[in-house]
């Protein structure tokens, strides 16, 4: 009795079709290493269908343009625009934040030779960022667990007028117990993962930048190895580059750089406490 699955004898054609129809990364990680089918079918059409899947999926714009841009530099093919550490800024700043500036280039594609050991090297990033994200957030979900913030029984309390006796000053209140939620807000777990990619972002750069495969100028190599991770790109510094934004536009811009900036930090400590449990976990296996 043939036991094959009839999934692995479809033609290429409908395989490709089924593939761009998923609408996640690790949808296709786990596809691929469960799919000998779909494994051969991306050796030939992986860029397309991670362009695809990117295009049409739930992952934040900005967070898909951070991967282009770290599949660009793993395939050592900046392009020509970017020659220094300024001009990678402005790249990344234009295609990952609010801040259109100082740059009028297309936006960045996968490189059309992009090699399927590159793309697969994404998803198993991909796959390592998906855990990190989990493990951060319910990392900080645990630690507020004990936490029982108060509630006003008097909904009109006045901090003066009800103070107004001797004796020690406590507002009457009552502890909220917080309900349990079984799983991560979906924006929350959005800009976490965003963060870990821009992390990774960074690290790549450093890596290749000091491995010598890109030629940049030897001042700017010194200053990337002494440069923040925050400030590679999306800090807070940049909103004095917004003139033409009216003050309205330029508060809500600022808050939601302050937010980014809050969840990066968050997630920057998350990291550095539990980088051994983070490199070595087994879900991180491939093929």
């Amino acid at each position: 009795m043939d036991r094959e699955c009839h999934f692995e004898r479809l033609p290429p054609e409908m395989l490709l079709h089924i593939v761009t129809e998923l609408r996640d990364l690790g949808s296709l990680d786990r596809l691929l290493r469960a799919s000998p089918a779909v494994f051969r079918l991306f050796d030939t059409y992986g860029r397309a269908i991670i362009e695809t899947i990117l295009s049409s999926s739930a992952i934040r714009k900005d967070t898909c343009a951070i991967i282009r841009i770290v599949a660009l530099i793993r395939s050592a093919a900046l392009p020509p625009q970017v020659y220094d550490l300024e001009s990678f800024q402005r790249l990344v700043t234009n295609e990952t934040t609010l801040h259109h500036c100082r740059w009028e280039f297309t936006p960045s594609r996968f490189p059309s030779d992009v090699s399927a050991s590159v793309l697969r090297g994404l998803l198993v990033t991909n796959r390592k960022i998906a855990c990190s994200t989990v493990g951060c957030l319910c990392y900080y979900s645990d630690r507020s667990k004990p936490g029982r913030p108060p509630h006003l029984v008097n909904q009109v309390f006045g901090f003066r007028s009800n103070w107004s006796e001797p004796g020690p000053k406590c507002v009457p209140s009552w502890q909220i117990k917080l309900a349990e939620m079984p799983y991560p807000p979906c924006v929350e777990e959005q800009l976490i993962f965003r963060v870990f990619w821009r992390l990774e972002l960074f690290r790549q750069l450093r890596s290749t930048v000091n491995d010598s495969l890109v030629s940049w100028p030897e001042e700017d190599v010194k200053r990337l190895n002494k440069i923040e991770i925050v400030d590679i790109h999306d800090s807070i510094s940049d909103i004095s580059d917004l003139g033409d934004l009216t003050p309205d536009e330029l508060d809500e811009d600022l808050y939601k750089g302050i937010l980014a900036h809050e969840f990066f930090s968050s997630a920057l400590d998350y990291a550095q406490k539990n980088k051994e449990t983070i490199s070595s976990s087994t879900s991180l296996q491939t093929r």
